[in-house]
């Protein structure tokens, strides 16, 4: 199990002296009470009324973040600090929004494991990238230093699980090839027994071959798993084609070729069915393959987030813009603690 440090706090929200101020105040104070309450979906409902009218506000949607993270809504707090990040001009939100960002990934990446190796992996490069940038701009932001180290750790793991999934599916395709060979020599011997059984001995002889040859792949498949998988089928059907392979072998002895022919088309039609088991396995490939409209919102995704990076790339250019801006704000805008964001240690 890897832990990360996380960001998870209420900001404090500046008003400012307009027609909507107290209707405003009102509804982030509530945002705020029902969250310290654990009520996050009411101060979700809260929040997102008081970002109508005051659109613009950051801390407003980093406070919606933070509760959408809390309901573990990742895809929904991650747009929302998105926005808190690309609409600030105070350094230190900014760098708590992308620190959120980065453990918002990181909680993402750790769901996608057990379904989508690659997919984990390139949300916890993403969780990395996001902490980098928040580093960048605090220094002294050390938790988002610790956190990259532990996100290249489970990088590191999934990288190994992928490349073991990789070791199976070559040994699988060296399998399926094995099963066809299999099966073009029990197809070989069943004509030769049906056009020229007078030479028993030289069938004989290459059905025992045969026979083992399958035995022997059937014992070198995967150990059976507590969950059914393809191969345990696969090894079923192996195991069915050496009892009919060895029924084969026994009615040549006694010279019933009749039977024979029916044990040899037994064990083809079960090589067969053991072939088609690995078949299976192979299109699988352990996970489900994505569908295009899944990759055409992703994609449509990753372009909206580049445009708000390269956003907030312009913006960082203008620092010394916004560091005067920051200087007049501070007076009007304070955390809710003077010590700034509070870590808070979850164990995911």
């Amino acid at each position: 199990m890897f832990k990360i440090s996380t960001f998870i706090i209420i900001m404090m929200t500046f008003i400012p002296q307009t027609i909507w101020a107290s209707s405003a105040a009102s509804l982030v104070k509530k945002g705020r009470q029902a969250y310290s309450q654990g009520e996050f979906d009411k101060a979700v409902q809260a929040f997102e009324e008081a970002a109508v009218q005051m659109p613009e506000s950051a801390e407003i949607y980093f406070n919606k973040g933070t509760c959408l993270y809390q309901l573990g809504d990742y895809n929904g707090a991650k747009e929302a600090f998105e926005k808190a990040a690309l609409k600030t001009k105070n350094p230190a939100l900014e760098a708590g929004a992308l620190f959120n960002l980065g453990d918002t990934s990181f909680k993402q990446a750790e769901r996608q494991q057990d379904s989508d190796l690659q997919k984990a992996m390139e949300g916890l490069q993403q969780a990395v990238e996001y902490f980098h940038q928040a580093l960048k701009l605090n220094p002294k932001l050390k938790e988002a230093g610790e956190n990259i180290e532990v996100a290249r750790l489970l990088m590191k793991n999934i990288l190994d699980q992928i490349n073991k999934q990789k070791q199976e599916q070559e040994k699988q395709a060296q399998a399926q090839q094995k099963i066809k060979e299999l099966i073009k020599k029990q197809e070989e011997l069943y004509a030769r027994t049906k056009e020229n059984p007078d030479h028993p001995n030289n069938l004989l002889d290459d059905q025992k071959q045969l026979r083992d040859e399958t035995s022997t792949l059937e014992q070198q498949l995967p150990a059976p798993q507590k969950t059914p998988s393809p191969a345990d089928q696969a090894r079923q059907h192996l195991q069915k084609a050496v009892v009919h392979q060895g029924g084969a072998i026994d009615n040549l002895n006694s010279a019933d070729f009749t039977t024979t022919l029916e044990n040899q088309q037994k064990a083809i039609d079960e090589l067969k069915k053991s072939l088609g088991n690995q078949d299976q396995k192979k299109d699988q490939g352990g996970q489900c393959p994505p569908k295009k409209e899944q990759d055409q919102k992703q994609e449509q995704k990753q372009e909206q987030k580049k445009s708000e990076q390269k956003a907030r790339a312009q913006k960082q250019d203008d620092a010394e813009n916004i560091i005067d801006q920051e200087k007049k704000n501070m007076k009007k805008r304070q955390p809710v603690n003077a010590g700034g964001f509070q870590g808070v240690d979850r164990d995911w």
